[in-house]
């Protein structure tokens, strides 16, 4: 697995959760984490851009990020795109995405195998294969909770980066209308007892692969209610597990967080039985691992 980690992130979250489950089917999983110190995690990609070397007696070769060693190592290549970053460039007019835009373009014609985990992302990589997030719903499930008569506002979590395009102004002008559940940087573990403190999970976001955080909330039994935007519609429903809603109408998004507290039960309920039957980490590692299997037989 290829990809400059960071702590925390939906694609860390990823690749961590996948290993852990292909390791417990006997499979060895080695992950690209340099020994060394980085300044920056911008230092850190270019080192896996440029000068990360992979083992030479591995079988397989799993991109999630442009490797030039990787493409250039006679190794069937697997390449995973948690999103498009040449679609955001072109979406968002997102200019600091146009050179990592670049590198998508090439790994995407040197990789043997091509997997997006939304069709959205299929408009920018043709010919992938669409496979999408997954979360345990073992780990991530419904907690008994008692509801406090002070809670009069609905709690809704949000959880992403704290930048414009991950809808982080949105959910401060949501503060002054809901109770917003804030989620700090805490242990992975901890994670399903904040789901589990709110009523609705809002992604006002403005591009976005599949949210590990959306599938995690729904396995959770949460309503979610999102900016119709990227995988999202390839996650949430209307009226079935959550809301979409149309890119800044402010007015609607604060509606449907409304419906969707009135109807948490049942989308919730709903959301819970999509990760178990589509959304689930042990159904994409089959999926995965069916590809590696092809791939060592060619």
């Amino acid at each position: 697995m290829v990809y400059p980690l960071q702590k925390i992130g939906g694609v860390e979250t990823w690749i961590r959760e996948i290993s852990k489950v292909l390791i417990r089917k006997g499979y060895e999983v080695l992950i690209s984490e340099p020994k060394y110190v980085f300044k920056s995690y911008r230092e850190k990609k270019l080192y896996i851009w440029f000068k990360y070397k992979p083992p030479e007696d591995v079988d397989i070769i799993h991109l999630h990020e442009f490797s030039l060693h990787s493409l250039k190592s006679n190794k069937p290549i697997i390449s995973t795109y948690h999103g498009s970053t040449w679609g955001r460039f072109i979406t968002l007019k997102s200019y600091s995405a146009f050179i990592s835009g670049i590198m998508e373009k090439i790994r995407y014609r040197l990789s043997d195998i091509n997997i997006v985990v939304s069709r959205e992302s299929q408009r920018w990589l043709p010919n992938s294969i669409y496979i999408p997030n997954g979360v345990d719903p073992r780990k991530f499930r419904p907690l008994k909770r008692k509801k406090k008569e002070s809670d009069s506002k609905i709690k809704i979590i949000w959880r992403g980066r704290y930048v414009a395009y991950k809808g982080y102004p949105i959910i401060c002008k949501l503060k002054k209308i809901f109770h917003v559940v804030e989620t700090p940087i805490v242990p992975y573990s901890k994670l399903v007892e904040i789901y589990n403190m709110a009523d609705v999970f809002v992604l006002p976001t403005l591009y976005e692969g599949m949210p590990m955080t959306v599938l995690e909330a729904m396995a959770c039994g949460l309503p979610v209610v999102a900016y119709n935007v990227g995988g999202l519609p390839d996650c949430v429903f209307d009226d079935i597990n959550g809301y979409l809603v149309k890119p800044g109408d402010l007015k609607d998004l604060v509606e449907k967080i409304k419906l969707a507290y009135e109807n948490r039960e049942r989308l919730g309920k709903n959301g819970r039985l999509l990760v178990e039957k589509i959304f689930n980490i042990n159904y994409v590692a089959k999926r995965y691992i069916e590809l590696y299997e092809s791939m060592l037989r060619r």
